[in-house]
C-alpha cells in the first residue's frame, strides 16, 4: 500500500509529465542555428547541419556552353566542386555580384559528391526559434522562387526570412543535369 506521500508523488509525476506532452504537441516553434545569406537582395536562413563548408568564391573555371545558374567549377580538397548560382537556379535573376569580395560557396554534400551553392553574402550564424506555421506564397511576392524552396520563417526588424530547405533545392528540376 502505498502512503499519501507516494501518491502525492506520483499524481505529481503525472501532472509533469502530462504539462510536457502538452508543450511539445501544442509549441508552434523550434529552435535551431542557422547561417544567414543574401541571395540576389533577400535574406534567407540555411540551417547550419546542411552545411559542410563555407569557403571563398576564388579561382572559378567557368565551363562553356551551361546554362546561366551553373557558374563553374572550383577545386575542394582535390576534388572538383560543381558551382550553383542559388539566385539565378530559384529566381532565375542574372546578378554581376560575383565580382565582390563578399560572395561565398556553400559546400554541401550530395549522394556521392559536394556540391557548392553561391551566394552573395554571408551574414553571419544565427540561433533562431522558428515558426512551424506553413508559409502562404502571398507573404512575399518578390521572393516567390525562393518561397518554394522554403519552409519556415523568423519574423526579423517585422519582416519575414524564410529558411531554405537545402534537400528541396536538390530536387530541383534542373538539379539532376549537375
Amino acid at each position: 500500500m502505498a502512503t499519501p506521500y507516494e501518491l502525492l508523488l506520483g499524481m505529481s509525476l503525472l501532472r509533469e509529465k502530462k504539462r510536457i506532452q502538452y508543450r511539445e504537441e501544442n509549441t508552434d516553434s523550434e529552435g535551431n542555428s542557422f547561417l544567414q545569406v543574401d541571395i540576389a537582395g533577400h535574406d534567407v536562413l540555411v540551417r547550419q547541419n546542411d552545411i559542410e563548408e563555407i569557403i571563398p568564391a576564388t579561382l572559378i573555371t567557368q565551363v562553356p556552353d551551361t546554362q546561366n545558374w551553373f557558374k563553374g567549377l572550383t577545386s575542394y580538397r582535390g576534388n572538383l566542386l560543381p558551382l550553383i548560382d542559388l539566385a539565378a537556379l530559384l529566381l532565375e535573376e542574372e546578378n554581376d555580384s560575383h565580382k565582390s569580395s563578399e560572395v561565398r560557396i556553400l559546400v554541401i554534400q550530395t549522394l556521392d559528391s559536394f556540391l557548392g551553392l553561391y551566394v552573395q553574402k554571408v551574414e553571419g550564424i544565427q540561433h533562431h526559434w522558428l515558426h512551424k506555421s506553413k508559409i502562404q506564397h502571398n507573404d512575399d511576392k518578390e521572393a516567390s522562387g525562393i518561397l518554394d524552396y522554403c519552409d519556415q520563417y523568423r519574423k526579423q526588424n517585422n519582416e519575414k526570412v524564410f529558411v531554405l530547405v537545402i534537400d528541396k533545392i536538390k530536387q530541383h528540376r534542373n538539379f539532376i543535369d549537375v
